[in-house]
């Protein structure tokens, strides 16, 4: 009885990641677009005001697909307080 539960709970876990919220789906185009621009572009990005890094995260995923053996480019960011 237990592995009937523990295969619900795993394939609901799977179906979970499938959802993207309509906003969501639109920052990661986005930043798609951005990023595709910039590509050329010798330098790192630069975000500042990072909250939860959602957008660090989809910029070094991004870097990673587009750039995935360029060394020189990088992503910093920074917290800024008062």
């Amino acid at each position: 009885m237990s592995t009937i539960i523990k295969n619900i709970a795993s394939e609901k876990e799977k179906n979970n990641r499938l959802k993207l919220i309509r906003h969501e789906l639109s920052k990661i185009l986005f930043f798609n677009e951005i990023y595709s621009k910039i590509q050329n572009v010798h330098g790192v990005v630069m975000e500042f005001g990072v909250r939860r890094c959602q957008n660090l995260t989809t910029l070094n995923n991004l870097r990673g697909i587009y750039e995935l053996y360029n060394r020189f480019s990088g992503i910093q960011s920074y917290l800024i307080f008062k």
